[in-house]
This record gives C-alpha cells, sequence and structure tokens, in this order.
C-alpha cells in the first residue's frame, strides 16, 4: 500500500505539472486538475479501506 501512495503522489505531481505548463491562469490548472486527479484519489482511499478492512478480519 505504501508503494501505490508513492506512486500516486508521483502521478498527482507530474499530472498538476502538466496542466500547469498549458495554463494561462489559475482557474486553468485547478479545475482540470480536481476532475482528473479527485477520482483517483477517491477510488484510492475506497481500495485502501477496503483491503485494510479484509484484514483486520481474517
Amino acid at each position: 500500500m505504501v508503494a501505490s501512495a508513492a506512486m500516486l503522489v508521483a502521478a498527482t505531481v507530474v499530472v498538476f505539472l502538466i496542466f500547469d505548463s498549458h495554463s494561462h491562469s489559475n482557474s486553468d490548472t485547478i479545475r482540470p486538475f480536481v476532475i482528473t486527479m479527485a477520482p483517483a484519489w477517491i477510488l484510492y482511499v475506497l481500495v485502501w479501506r477496503f483491503v485494510t478492512v479484509r484484514r483486520t478480519k481474517d
């Protein structure tokens, strides 16, 4: 789980840098970045909770 979190953080930074390099204003950076990365982080948190709950029950 730590390795996947590190990869998601690295991907988040890369995606932000890509959006930032092609934008002309803050809203051109933040809005697409949040729309792109929020589902990835939500999915990661849900999977993390599912995995940790399964481990504690076994």
